[in-house]
């Protein structure tokens, strides 16, 4: 999304009153900053207020802010964890300059070792253990690590087994029933792997093996009236649901690693997929796209389509329909010659007095041709601005199916599994989808009549008269104001009207 299409404060007029995480990017796309708010509207705008006391540093980045984007979540804590996880994918450079040093812990499970043991971290790295996380607290973290040696009995030491197995002794733990003491080979390497498979499936997210365990424990130690055992079963299952609970009123971690993997993907295919496509023509970054298609049938009005994509998304409201006033027949060169033109010399329409980065045609060589010799009468006609416009076609192979990119009398051929090929086909299904639906709509309609309906003052009557005297409808756009008004059914003023319409 390009800094002249995104308006600012417009959008911040539109941010919910909601917790979530801002992601601030550059002119050219590129992630800078990513924050998280309790109340995306009040944080997010607090960056564009006037008159704030503000480091150079945060001056700095707010200065490269072309536009942002955010994610709601359903508490501050999902949106702590989703910017965490957020900031270590992408490392945007203003939240490297800006940490407060504040990380997140994380449970590493060491399944690189014989007997794993669970630990606290701050770091993930890519290694043989396994990581859980991040936490929003570190008290939670705390109390998982505590359940699950307490009930599995797992290694908490340091020592390299089995190795170092036999030369101490059995530490503290062994005697209070906290460690099975695989330090003196009194549990296998078998046995303990099974409850380590326990230990993974409760921190992937399944609580209730582990609850049914620990009530099952509990009960049997009743029977036997341990009631002493069955009261730390009993304080165990406790400590399990109050955990598992207070991990519900938060949505699943995995909600989080969707949200990343949408913004992945949708980075890959929009964004990523213009940068693959500029870069391939060798021109600068085509934020905005305008694509158009012209159809007809069997001759009748002919209609034009523009469809426009900015930041490889489709902006729906920019998009214009035309009737072909000027070409009678069905001449798709002719006819896009004269959309583009229109286009391009149109005024007064705020999604027409931003320039595309690239015009696409659906067409190749001679539809391109067309629009270029347009371009060039315009700039001859004074308006300069039009040089170095660039334009492509969209090339359909026999089957009507996206080919490749017809620019500068080259086809550049783009593999089908490319997203540049990919964001293409859409933009030119998109053009041809929105053509038809007009020619449709018109159809349906009974609309397929004379151009010369569309002019303000000519009814059934008039069109009549005037194909009755002048025979075709280029005589009538030869036509002096004089001749027009000769018409004995005509006035000046639809004459008039006549001569505006086709001199557009």
């Amino acid at each position: 999304m390009a800094a002249g299409t995104f308006d600012i404060q417009e959008e911040l007029r539109n941010l919910p009153s909601a917790p979530g995480v801002y992601l601030h990017h550059n002119a050219e796309g590129e992630i800078i900053y990513i924050g998280k708010a309790k109340n995306l509207k009040n944080r997010v705008s607090q960056y564009f207020q006037t008159g704030r006391d503000r480091s150079v540093k945060i001056r700095m980045m707010v200065s490269h802010i072309a536009y942002f984007e955010y994610i709601m979540t359903p508490t501050e804590n999902d949106a702590l964890l989703l910017e965490n996880r957020l900031i270590k994918k992408y490392m945007p450079r203003y939240n490297t300059l800006l940490k407060d040093g504040k990380t997140y812990p994380y449970i590493k499970l060491t399944t690189g070792d014989a007997y794993p043991r669970l630990m606290k971290v701050r770091n993930v790295y890519k290694d043989r253990h396994k990581y859980y996380g991040p936490y929003p607290h570190e008290a939670a973290v705390n109390e998982i690590i505590d359940l699950l040696n307490a009930v599995y009995h797992l290694k908490s030491c340091s020592m390299k087994l089995p190795e170092d197995a036999g030369k101490k002794r059995a530490c503290l733990n062994y005697h209070i029933n906290r460690c099975d003491a695989p330090c003196e080979n009194r549990i296998s390497q078998e046995d303990y792997a099974e409850k380590i498979v326990q230990v993974r499936k409760y921190l992937d997210g399944n609580s209730s093996d582990l609850i049914l365990y620990l009530r099952k424990e509990m009960e049997e130690a009743s029977s036997r009236m341990e009631y002493e055992r069955a009261g730390e079963w009993k304080e165990l299952l406790f400590s399990a649901k109050r955990i598992r609970d207070e991990l519900s009123k938060r949505k699943d971690w995995k909600i989080i690693e969707q949200n990343e993997e949408r913004i992945r993907t949708d980075e890959v295919q929009t964004r990523g997929a213009v940068r693959e496509l500029s870069d391939m023509l060798g021109i600068p970054y085509a934020a905005r796209m305008e694509s158009f298609d012209i159809s007809n049938t069997s001759g009748a009005e002919s209609v034009g389509s523009m469809v426009v994509y900015v930041d490889g998304r489709p902006k729906k409201s920019d998009y214009r329909k035309f009737k072909i006033k000027t070409v009678e027949g069905p001449d798709d060169y002719a006819s896009m010659a004269e959309v583009l033109r229109r286009r391009l010399t149109h005024t007064g329409d705020g999604s027409f007095d931003v320039l595309p980065d690239l015009l696409m045609i659906d067409g190749g060589k001679g539809q391109v041709n067309a629009v270029l010799e347009v371009i060039d009468e315009l700039i001859e006609e004074g308006r300069k601005n039009l040089a170095g416009l660039h334009v492509c076609g969209m090339v359909k192979d026999d089957r009507h199916r996206t080919r490749g990119i017809m620019f500068r009398d080259e086809e550049y051929i783009m593999p089908r599994t490319s997203e540049s090929f990919k964001l293409v086909t859409r933009i030119q299904d998109e053009t041809h989808r929105f053509a038809i639906e007009f020619h449709r709509k018109l159809h349906s309609k009974g609309q397929l009549h004379s151009v010369l309906d569309d002019i303000e003052g000519i009814g059934p009557k008039r069109r009549t008269a005037l194909i009755r005297r002048f025979r075709s409808l280029d005589n009538i756009k030869a036509a002096t104001l004089q001749e027009l008004c000769d018409v004995p059914e005509m006035n000046t003023k639809a004459a008039q009207n006549i001569i505006d319409y086709f001199s557009l």
